[in-house]
């Protein structure tokens, strides 16, 4: 079974942490551009500003990098720009400076926070090809509908944690879990609801969103509805393809399994053709014999001689006893057929099937 897949997730610190960063960086940068002001200049100080921006935007939240920018901003007015220690400002070049970095600094952390984001959709977008091919790969390897099922819900919770499970409508209006634990708020009509309209509905869905779990049904002529935890219907778009692969699986399952049933119908059907010609063969050679042997005695114009009467007697007795034995086995036979009997085994002398074999056709 595919156990968990490793999946890389961007750390997130608590708040207070997130401020004590930006504050130590801050505090770092603004030592360093007092101690080195006069080697560094306004304009490295400035870069190394914008870099607290770029790691506030990448490992925080767009609303701690603008929060870095509007600091810094502040922090070079007040300790590096002429009048220094002042928040006056004396030169239009400096004006200029300071609007570059306010408007640079806010730039960076938009394309960045847009850079983090396609991260972590890329991320997820791998982490759901790979769970689907792996999830491919094990219901390939299932034989029956309800561990296809089983082992679909059994793979979700082994990689998402998600409580999902496969519950069937009867005709009667009956529910049926196939697979996963059962759901005590989930109720008949929002299954039927769902069955009827083939909507999704339930938490995370514009339909019935009150809903305690979100139910997605597998689709039309399938009478299977898939029941999910409410805290794991965020992404309905994968849900959904999850829906859609067990749906698939489920109905080439039915196929295959109807279309092996179909192959054993005929093979049984032309065995019994089969076996009913040979019957046939072997009834009517004895009738013919039975025929033959009382066609002569009966015919008065024949003479024939007490040994030979004898013998076409014998004939017509073996011929008889041939016959009862195998309109015995014909019934054996519709018997087992019919489950009403069962084969007993016994020990039988090769040497008197092959005496008999030489015997009946030699």
């Amino acid at each position: 079974m595919p156990g968990n897949f490793d999946h890389p997730v961007l750390s997130k610190p608590s708040h207070w942490q997130s401020y004590a960063a930006l504050i130590a960086g801050l505090a770092l940068v603004s030592g360093i551009g007092l101690y080195y002001f006069s080697a560094l200049g306004v304009a490295v100080i400035t870069l190394l500003y914008l870099l607290c921006v770029l790691w506030a935007a990448y490992f925080l939240h767009f609303f701690h990098a603008l929060l870095t920018a509007v600091i810094a901003v502040l922090l070079i007015n007040y300790l590096f720009i002429e009048p220094r220690y002042t928040f006056g400002i004396a030169s239009l070049q400096s004006w200029l400076m300071l609007s570059v970095f306010a408007a640079l600094a806010l730039m960076v952390s938009r394309a960045m926070q847009q850079l983090k984001q396609q991260r972590q959709q890329a991320q997820q977008a791998a982490l759901q090809s790979r769970f689907f091919q792996s999830l491919a790969e094990l219901l390939a390897m299932q034989s029956s509908v309800e561990g296809l099922l089983q082992a679909a819900c059994q793979h979700v919770q082994d990689v998402f944690a998600w409580q999902v499970s496969v519950v069937q409508l009867s005709d009667a209006n009956a529910l049926t879990y196939l697979a996963g634990a059962p759901v005590a708020t989930l109720e008949v009509s929002s299954v039927q609801w769902a069955l009827d309209y083939q909507r999704a509905i339930g938490a995370g869905t514009a339909d019935w969103p009150e809903l305690g779990d979100c139910l997605l049904p597998f689709g039309i002529p399938q009478r299977e509805v898939l029941v999910v935890a409410s805290h794991a219907a965020s992404d309905l778009h994968f849900l959904r393809l999850l829906t859609h692969q067990c749906a698939q699986a489920t109905m080439k399952l039915r196929q295959q399994m109807a279309l092996a049933q179909a192959a054993r119908d005929a093979s049984e059907a032309n065995f019994k053709k089969t076996l009913l010609t040979a019957l046939s063969h072997d009834m009517r050679t004895p009738l013919t014999a039975i025929l033959g042997a009382v066609n002569v005695l009966a015919d008065r114009q024949i003479v024939l001689a007490p040994a030979q009467s004898a013998q076409l007697l014998h004939s017509i007795q073996a011929e008889a006893s041939y016959l009862t034995q195998a309109t015995e086995n014909i019934l054996t036979l519709v018997k087992l057929d019919a489950g009403s009997s069962s084969l007993h085994l016994d020990w039988a002398s090769p040497q008197e099937i092959i005496q008999h074999v030489v015997q009946r056709y030699l």
